[in-house]
Order: structure tokens, then sequence, then C-alpha cells
């Protein structure tokens, strides 16, 4: 099992950004989204907000996002239903993050701090390692190391079936998706 994370500005602006964490290694079913060009990104991007509106009708798209919205309910990104569209994964507005944010405030506070130590030792051991021309790399080697640890607590987890995964990379890869407009 592998985690992959990716985070890409669909348009250029930092406020509308595409999120994937993949819970396994996607290498053949990474979405499009993350993993395409940026005329391609910001397609699927519009294409999967406006399945949200009320009024959304695949009879107003081009060629194009047809067949793109074609594949991503065959990928099992978008859910069809009848004639309803809707994203089987989450998408959030700015104000959603806002909230949530301040739900998980109280839980950075407390972790926060065991979090900076272990960043602090993680440099410590680096600082030794590159030449003082070099030291740019310790915060580059840190930040890896911090991400291998976020790594290994899904995988314990995972193995203690403390966390649910999808059985196949294919079920898995719409419901580690986050959209943020």
């Amino acid at each position: 099992m592998a985690i992959e994370e990716r985070c890409v500005a669909a348009d250029g602006n930092k406020e509308n950004m595409v999120y994937w964490l993949g819970v396994y290694n996607f290498a053949k079913h990474l979405p499009k989204i993350v993993a395409s060009d940026r005329k391609t990104i910001l397609l699927l991007y519009n294409l999967y907000c406006a399945v949200l509106n009320d009024d959304f009708s695949p009879d107003h798209l081009s060629g194009d996002e047809k067949e793109k919205l074609a594949e991503a309910v065959e990928c099992g990104l978008i859910r069809k239903n009848g004639g309803s569209y809707k994203p089987n994964f989450a998408i959030f507005s700015n104000e959603q993050m806002e909230e949530l944010h301040k739900i998980f405030a109280p839980l950075l506070r407390k972790t926060e701090p065991g979090f900076i130590e272990l960043a602090k030792q993680f440099k410590k051991l680096h600082k030794t390692d590159y030449p003082q021309a070099k030291q740019s790399l310790i915060e580059h080697h840190a930040r890896v190391d911090l991400f291998s640890m976020g790594v290994l607590f899904f995988k314990l987890a995972a193995e203690e079936n403390k966390l649910w995964f999808p059985e196949t990379p294919e079920e898995g890869a719409p419901l580690t998706l986050v959209i943020i407009k």
C-alpha cells in the first residue's frame, strides 16, 4: 500500500484547488484531474464543479466535456442516476474549508508541539549530512521524513483495521479526491 498526495491549483488561483490523497498506488488509476496538463485540469475542475448545480445538464456541454463526463462516470468519479449526475468525491467551498479549519484547530493546537519537536529532531539528524552550502536540503529531507511518518501511520492503522480501505484502487480513487471550489 502506498500513499500519494497531489495538490494543484486548477486555474492558477490557489483558492481553486484539487487535492488528492491516494491510499493505494494509483499509477494506472490516478485521476486525470491531478495528472494532466493545465488545460485538461481546468476543464475537469469546471466540469466536476458544474455537476453540483441543480440545473446541470449534459446537453449544455461541448463534445469534449461530454466525453470527459462519460469517462468520469465510467471510472466512478461521477455517479449517474437517471438524468442526475453527482460527484463521488468531496467538493468543498472555501467557507466549508474555513469551518473545517475551525473544527480541527483544537486538535492542531494539541498535536503541533509534538510535530514541531519531531521536525526539529529530523533536522538535527540531517544537519551533519550536508555541507553548509546545501543547508536547504535539511528542510527538504525533514519534510520528506515527516510525510513518510504519515504514510507509516496510515499503514499501521490499516494493518490494525482502524481504517477502512476499498479493496481495489479502482474503488478507492474517487473516494480520496477533494476539490476546493
